[in-house]
């Protein structure tokens, strides 16, 4: 379960630096926010579980 947590503490880094940096001016927002904060969470939670398991 802490992995969970922290591979969505992470995404959610991930999705704010991203929406911060590139994704301010665009049309919407919203919708790609929530498919960034989705692939993050997925591909942190791939390496994390790889990391744990070495």
């Amino acid at each position: 379960m802490n992995i969970y947590l922290f591979a969505c503490i992470l995404a959610i880094i991930d999705t704010y630096l991203t929406y911060k940096f590139f994704l301010k001016f665009k049309k919407n927002k919203f919708l790609i926010a929530i498919l960034c904060f989705l692939i993050s969470f997925y591909l942190i939670l791939v390496l994390v579980r790889y990391l744990f398991n070495l």
